[in-house]
């Protein structure tokens, strides 16, 4: 029935717009709202069309409808459309509102200002319309049921995809911080620094080049001069360590004299200078010993190593004692 006034009221409009198409003075303007239905419930959306006819040569200024019209709120506002038929002119525009209370209303008047040329100094008022908005009926016959629990929504593809995200960062994260500690856990550990090899004494170290020596053979391999070389080697570095004596750099006078305020006795002296002696003669005069002298020459080297090695001395006597043999040193020198 709402929709069958809404027609008529489409059809009036037209027969308005035939009745005033060649009659309408230039001074004539009709006006019209029109509802298509006079009752609604709270919230339902009610159609108002606003329709002007006037003749071609009065301007109309259109108006300017805000949020609200009266107790009715604007929800939306089509564009204005036109047509024209001879000199007279039919525009219109559909408005939907709505209310959210209840009772009995009116859509106010809207004014139409309009004038000739450019002017606007007349007006013309559409009817007022009353209009009913009713509330929901409620069956008080049936009992109250409880509220609902809320409707699970489904995922959407986009929050599926975020916590799947999600996932695979903690993943990454789990697998980098064990990859990390495998690196760590598989990392060779540094090696421990070699302990520094303990410092043979002049006798120690003496002892160990007569046994590497006397292995060789040399000598008996015709290698003579070597053999003395490396054997009066050994003993002149033994003497300097022994006795603070620079023998390696001085000739077999010179260590003899550095050894006479020594603690050696006169029979070790002697077989010691014997010793050098015939290794000088081997080395620079090119003497070949017998093969006595050369195996006695080994045992008198081991014999003056072992009656002369070293005591356990207390700090300060060993340091006195170098500092004894450093100045003696100085006085050959000078």
């Amino acid at each position: 029935m709402e929709r069958m006034q809404y027609v008529k009221y489409t059809i009036l409009t037209s027969i308005l717009f035939l009745l005033f198409s060649s009659p309408l003075s230039a001074q004539h303007l009709r006006a019209s709202m029109e509802a298509d239905t006079n009752e609604i419930r709270i919230g339902e959306q009610l159609q108002l069309k606003l329709a002007i006819v006037h003749p071609s040569s009065i301007h109309i200024r259109w108006p300017q409808l805000a949020d609200t019209l009266g107790p009715f709120e604007v929800l939306a506002k089509t564009g204005i459309d036109s047509m024209l038929q001879g000199n007279i002119i039919q525009q219109s525009q559909t408005i939907t509102v709505t209310s959210f209370d209840s009772g009995t209303y009116r859509i106010p008047q809207v004014p139409i200002f309009y004038g000739e040329g450019d002017s606007a100094d007349r007006a013309s008022y559409t009817a007022a319309i009353p209009i009913t908005v009713a509330t929901v009926a409620i069956d008080t016959s049936q009992a109250i049921m409880p509220i609902k629990a809320p409707m699970d929504a489904p995922y959407t593809v986009g929050e599926i995809a975020s916590w799947v995200g999600l996932a695979l960062l903690i993943l990454a994260i789990i697998g980098g911080a064990y990859w990390y500690w495998q690196k760590r856990k598989n990392r060779p550990k540094a090696a421990a620094p070699p302990k520094p090899k303990a410092k043979l004494s002049p006798y120690e170290l003496a002892s160990q080049r007569l046994k590497a020596l006397e292995t060789k053979k040399l000598w008996q391999g015709g290698q003579v001069k070597d053999y003395y070389v490396e054997l009066t080697d050994i003993v002149r570095q033994y003497i300097e360590g022994r006795f603070w004596v620079p023998a390696l750099e001085s000739t077999t006078d010179e260590i003899m004299d550095g050894l006479k305020a020594k603690d050696v006795s006169d029979q070790q002296k002697k077989r010691l200078y014997d010793l050098l002696n015939l290794a000088d003669f081997v080395k620079f005069a090119k003497l070949k010993p017998t093969v006595g002298e050369n195996m006695d020459s080994l045992e008198i080297t081991r014999d003056f190593i072992n009656a002369t090695k070293a005591k356990v001395m207390l700090p300060e006597v060993s340091e006195a004692i170098k500092e004894e043999a450093e100045v003696q040193t100085i006085s050959k020198q000078d």
